[in-house]
């Protein structure tokens, strides 16, 4: 059992090391998150609700939180929603319709990604889908 553990721990070290995305899946599944990962500017999550409940959230968190939306395109197995902030920084959340009670969303906040505030992003949309 050990060994297992150590294995898994050594192969997660050296994936990470290799440069690629840190990716955790399975955390936070209890708060609705079945995935979670940052990449190249953007954070993707994986949300444990519908694409109609998910797109309202943000929405709602783009009129909460003062952000000016300029975009919202809703198809019907994907959306984008994106805005600019009172610091006139853009913000973009794109969903996409994974299952009926799942919800992939990407966030990218500013030209190259800000991976700090995509994350406050990701916990106004978080909260507001499950609290």
């Amino acid at each position: 059992m050990k060994n297992r553990l150590f294995a898994i721990i050594i192969a997660a070290g050296l994936f990470c090391l290799s440069g690629c995305g840190l990716v955790l899946f399975g955390v936070g599944a209890t708060a609705g998150v079945l995935g979670y990962k940052y990449y190249d500017g953007e954070l993707e999550v994986n949300y444990k609700a519908s694409f109609d409940r998910t797109m309202d959230a943000v929405s709602t968190i783009f009129s909460k939180q003062n952000i000016r939306t300029t975009l919202r395109q809703r198809e019907l197995s994907r959306g984008k929603i994106a805005g600019e902030r009172p610091d006139k920084e853009s913000v973009a959340v794109t969903l996409q319709y994974v299952s009926a009670e799942e919800t992939k969303v990407n966030i990218r906040v500013g030209l190259l990604g800000n991976k700090k505030d995509s994350e406050v992003i990701e916990q106004y949309i978080r909260n507001e889908l499950f609290n």
